[in-house]
Protein backbone atom coordinates (compact mmCIF):
# COMPACT_ATOMS: atom_id res chain seq x y z
CA UNK A 1 0.00 0.00 0.00
CA UNK A 2 1.20 3.22 -0.47
CA UNK A 3 0.16 6.94 0.86
CA UNK A 4 -2.52 8.11 -0.85
CA UNK A 5 -1.27 10.70 -3.47
CA UNK A 6 -3.91 10.30 -6.76
CA UNK A 7 -7.01 11.72 -6.90
CA UNK A 8 -7.39 13.38 -3.70
CA UNK A 9 -4.27 15.12 -3.54
CA UNK A 10 -5.30 18.67 -4.99
CA UNK A 11 -7.71 18.48 -2.29
CA UNK A 12 -5.21 19.78 0.22
CA UNK A 13 -5.57 23.37 -1.52
CA UNK A 14 -9.65 23.36 -0.99
CA UNK A 15 -9.01 22.29 3.03
CA UNK A 16 -9.58 25.40 3.85
CA UNK A 17 -12.54 26.77 1.82
CA UNK A 18 -15.70 26.47 2.36
CA UNK A 19 -17.14 24.39 -0.16
CA UNK A 20 -15.87 24.48 -4.00
CA UNK A 21 -17.36 26.27 -6.78
CA UNK A 22 -19.12 23.34 -8.46
CA UNK A 23 -20.56 22.38 -5.09
CA UNK A 24 -21.85 26.15 -4.64
CA UNK A 25 -23.37 26.55 -8.08
CA UNK A 26 -26.85 27.91 -7.48
CA UNK A 27 -29.34 25.04 -8.05
CA UNK A 28 -31.98 26.58 -10.45
CA UNK A 29 -35.64 25.98 -9.91
CA UNK A 30 -37.01 23.81 -12.34
CA UNK A 31 -39.07 20.27 -11.48
CA UNK A 32 -37.34 17.38 -11.90
CA UNK A 33 -39.81 15.58 -13.53
CA UNK A 34 -39.58 18.81 -16.74
CA UNK A 35 -36.02 17.83 -16.90
CA UNK A 36 -33.42 14.50 -15.50
CA UNK A 37 -30.30 16.47 -15.96
CA UNK A 38 -31.20 18.23 -12.29
CA UNK A 39 -31.38 14.88 -10.34
CA UNK A 40 -28.33 13.33 -12.30
CA UNK A 41 -26.12 16.97 -11.59
CA UNK A 42 -27.68 16.95 -7.80
CA UNK A 43 -26.71 13.12 -7.62
CA UNK A 44 -22.88 13.54 -8.71
CA UNK A 45 -22.55 16.74 -6.57
CA UNK A 46 -23.98 14.95 -3.20
CA UNK A 47 -21.50 12.18 -3.92
CA UNK A 48 -18.37 14.93 -5.04
CA UNK A 49 -18.73 16.15 -1.84
CA UNK A 50 -18.98 13.06 0.30
CA UNK A 51 -16.06 12.07 -1.53
CA UNK A 52 -14.08 14.95 -0.64
CA UNK A 53 -15.00 14.94 2.56
CA UNK A 54 -13.94 11.44 3.21
CA UNK A 55 -10.77 11.60 1.69
CA UNK A 56 -9.37 14.68 3.65
CA UNK A 57 -10.53 12.67 6.71
CA UNK A 58 -8.78 9.55 5.15
CA UNK A 59 -5.60 11.95 4.61
CA UNK A 60 -5.54 12.83 8.76
CA UNK A 61 -5.96 9.36 9.77
CA UNK A 62 -2.59 8.51 7.44
CA UNK A 63 -0.94 11.89 9.03
CA UNK A 64 -1.41 10.27 12.38
CA UNK A 65 0.00 6.53 11.83
CA UNK A 66 3.38 5.53 12.14
CA UNK A 67 6.14 5.69 9.47
CA UNK A 68 5.91 3.02 7.08
CA UNK A 69 2.50 1.14 8.27
CA UNK A 70 1.56 2.09 4.62
CA UNK A 71 4.28 0.33 2.62
CA UNK A 72 4.12 -3.22 2.75
CA UNK A 73 5.31 -5.70 5.04
CA UNK A 74 8.97 -6.16 5.25
CA UNK A 75 10.93 -8.59 7.22
CA UNK A 76 15.07 -9.33 6.97
CA UNK A 77 15.82 -12.72 4.97
CA UNK A 78 17.94 -13.36 7.96
CA UNK A 79 16.79 -13.06 11.60
CA UNK A 80 19.50 -10.96 13.60
CA UNK A 81 19.71 -13.35 16.66
CA UNK A 82 23.11 -14.38 16.73
CA UNK A 83 26.36 -14.55 14.95
CA UNK A 84 28.01 -11.58 13.41
CA UNK A 85 26.66 -8.91 11.29
CA UNK A 86 28.48 -6.19 9.49
CA UNK A 87 26.78 -2.78 7.89
CA UNK A 88 28.27 -2.64 4.06
CA UNK A 89 25.33 0.25 3.09
CA UNK A 90 23.14 2.13 4.31
CA UNK A 91 20.77 4.80 2.87
CA UNK A 92 17.85 6.96 4.47
CA UNK A 93 15.50 3.91 3.91
CA UNK A 94 17.23 0.80 3.78
CA UNK A 95 20.53 -1.10 4.99
CA UNK A 96 22.58 -3.73 3.88
CA UNK A 97 24.27 -6.23 5.81
CA UNK A 98 27.01 -9.02 5.79
CA UNK A 99 25.77 -11.92 8.08
CA UNK A 100 28.24 -14.81 9.42
CA UNK A 101 26.69 -17.36 11.05
CA UNK A 102 27.80 -20.87 11.81
CA UNK A 103 28.15 -22.01 8.26
CA UNK A 104 25.94 -19.25 6.76
CA UNK A 105 27.60 -16.29 4.78
CA UNK A 106 26.16 -13.78 2.67
CA UNK A 107 24.34 -10.44 2.54
CA UNK A 108 21.01 -9.91 4.15
CA UNK A 109 18.13 -9.08 2.22
CA UNK A 110 14.42 -7.95 2.77
CA UNK A 111 11.66 -9.73 2.11
CA UNK A 112 7.88 -8.25 1.09
CA UNK A 113 5.98 -11.38 0.30
CA UNK A 114 6.36 -14.74 0.54
CA UNK A 115 7.49 -15.13 -3.08
CA UNK A 116 10.57 -13.30 -2.09
CA UNK A 117 11.22 -15.44 0.24
CA UNK A 118 10.88 -18.18 -1.61
CA UNK A 119 13.47 -16.75 -4.33
CA UNK A 120 15.82 -16.16 -1.40
CA UNK A 121 15.55 -19.84 -0.08
CA UNK A 122 17.67 -20.81 -3.33
CA UNK A 123 20.69 -18.63 -1.31
CA UNK A 124 19.96 -20.70 1.76
CA UNK A 125 21.87 -24.05 1.82
CA UNK A 126 19.37 -26.94 1.65
CA UNK A 127 20.09 -28.34 5.22
CA UNK A 128 18.86 -24.94 6.62
CA UNK A 129 16.57 -24.10 4.48
CA UNK A 130 12.94 -25.47 5.19
CA UNK A 131 13.53 -24.00 9.19
CA UNK A 132 14.68 -21.38 7.65
CA UNK A 133 11.38 -20.53 5.16
CA UNK A 134 9.46 -21.33 8.43
CA UNK A 135 10.83 -18.45 10.85
CA UNK A 136 11.28 -16.02 7.60
CA UNK A 137 7.10 -16.99 6.88
CA UNK A 138 6.74 -16.42 10.27
CA UNK A 139 8.33 -13.34 10.54
CA UNK A 140 6.41 -11.89 7.51
CA UNK A 141 2.83 -12.71 9.18
CA UNK A 142 3.84 -11.15 12.28
CA UNK A 143 4.74 -8.37 10.41
CA UNK A 144 1.57 -8.25 8.24
CA UNK A 145 -0.89 -8.82 11.49
CA UNK A 146 1.17 -5.93 13.16
CA UNK A 147 0.39 -3.73 10.23
CA UNK A 148 -3.64 -4.93 10.07
CA UNK A 149 -3.92 -4.61 13.83
CA UNK A 150 -2.85 -0.78 13.37
CA UNK A 151 -4.80 -0.03 10.67
CA UNK A 152 -7.81 -1.40 11.81
CA UNK A 153 -7.79 0.40 15.25
CA UNK A 154 -6.97 3.42 13.40
CA UNK A 155 -10.35 3.58 11.03
CA UNK A 156 -7.99 3.12 8.19
CA UNK A 157 -9.06 0.22 7.19
CA UNK A 158 -13.01 1.34 6.94
CA UNK A 159 -12.17 4.25 5.90
CA UNK A 160 -10.60 3.39 3.13
CA UNK A 161 -13.13 0.78 2.04
CA UNK A 162 -15.73 3.21 2.27
CA UNK A 163 -13.67 5.65 0.28
CA UNK A 164 -12.94 3.13 -2.50
CA UNK A 165 -16.96 2.88 -2.50
CA UNK A 166 -17.66 6.39 -3.09
CA UNK A 167 -15.16 6.45 -5.98
CA UNK A 168 -17.19 4.43 -7.74
CA UNK A 169 -20.27 5.98 -6.88
CA UNK A 170 -18.89 8.83 -8.11
CA UNK A 171 -17.50 7.73 -11.27
CA UNK A 172 -20.91 6.33 -12.13
CA UNK A 173 -22.75 8.87 -11.18
CA UNK A 174 -20.73 11.20 -13.66
CA UNK A 175 -21.28 8.54 -16.56
CA UNK A 176 -24.70 8.49 -15.98
CA UNK A 177 -25.03 12.55 -15.96
CA UNK A 178 -23.04 13.21 -18.90
CA UNK A 179 -25.20 11.39 -21.04
CA UNK A 180 -28.19 12.05 -19.34
CA UNK A 181 -29.70 14.58 -21.83
CA UNK A 182 -31.35 17.94 -20.74
CA UNK A 183 -34.98 18.40 -22.19
CA UNK A 184 -34.62 22.18 -21.35
CA UNK A 185 -32.68 25.35 -22.56
CA UNK A 186 -31.87 25.34 -18.64
CA UNK A 187 -31.14 22.12 -18.25
CA UNK A 188 -28.88 22.46 -21.10
CA UNK A 189 -26.71 25.58 -19.63
CA UNK A 190 -26.73 24.38 -16.06
CA UNK A 191 -25.04 21.17 -17.45
CA UNK A 192 -22.19 23.11 -19.24
CA UNK A 193 -21.90 25.23 -16.16
CA UNK A 194 -21.55 22.31 -13.79
CA UNK A 195 -19.06 20.39 -15.99
CA UNK A 196 -16.86 23.27 -16.44
CA UNK A 197 -16.95 23.94 -12.92
CA UNK A 198 -16.48 20.78 -11.42
CA UNK A 199 -13.51 20.13 -9.21
CA UNK A 200 -13.77 16.61 -9.91
CA UNK A 201 -14.20 16.71 -13.38
CA UNK A 202 -10.70 15.41 -14.40
CA UNK A 203 -10.57 11.96 -12.66
CA UNK A 204 -14.92 11.19 -12.16
CA UNK A 205 -16.93 13.25 -14.70
CA UNK A 206 -14.70 13.28 -17.26
CA UNK A 207 -11.66 11.46 -16.94
CA UNK A 208 -10.77 10.78 -20.61
CA UNK A 209 -11.04 12.24 -23.75
CA UNK A 210 -13.93 10.00 -24.70
CA UNK A 211 -16.16 11.78 -22.01
CA UNK A 212 -15.38 15.00 -22.96
CA UNK A 213 -16.35 14.28 -26.35
CA UNK A 214 -19.62 12.13 -24.97
CA UNK A 215 -20.60 15.67 -22.75
CA UNK A 216 -20.12 17.75 -26.16
CA UNK A 217 -21.81 15.80 -28.54
CA UNK A 218 -24.86 15.37 -25.47
CA UNK A 219 -25.47 19.27 -25.12
CA UNK A 220 -25.27 19.68 -29.04
CA UNK A 221 -27.76 16.96 -29.30
CA UNK A 222 -30.01 18.68 -26.56
CA UNK A 223 -29.66 21.72 -28.38
CA UNK A 224 -30.97 20.61 -32.04
CA UNK A 225 -34.15 19.17 -30.28
CA UNK A 226 -34.85 22.26 -28.58
CA UNK A 227 -33.56 24.85 -31.18
CA UNK A 228 -34.62 22.30 -34.74
CA UNK A 229 -34.09 25.19 -37.16
CA UNK A 230 -30.80 25.54 -35.87
CA UNK A 231 -28.28 25.34 -39.13
CA UNK A 232 -24.81 25.65 -37.83
CA UNK A 233 -21.51 25.49 -40.35
CA UNK A 234 -19.66 22.10 -38.88
CA UNK A 235 -16.79 23.30 -40.85
CA UNK A 236 -14.39 21.24 -43.51
CA UNK A 237 -14.45 17.49 -43.58
CA UNK A 238 -11.55 16.26 -41.39
CA UNK A 239 -8.43 16.39 -43.49
CA UNK A 240 -9.85 19.20 -45.34
CA UNK A 241 -9.30 22.90 -45.70
CA UNK A 242 -12.16 25.90 -46.02
CA UNK A 243 -12.02 27.35 -49.53
CA UNK A 244 -10.30 24.64 -50.99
Amino acid sequence: MTTTTSRRAALTGLAGLAVSPALAMPVINVPKDIDPIYAAIEKHRRLTAESEAICLEAEKIESELPHGVLDMPCVPTFPIRGGKFELIEKTEDYQTLRYQLNDLTGEMDHAHSIADLRKEAKTIPAKHRSAWFADRSAALKREQDRIDKILNESGYTAISERRSSLDVAEYNAGQELITTRPTTLEGIAALAIYVSECTSADYSLMPDGDDRKIVLQNIAAALRAQMPTLKVDAGPERGGRRGA
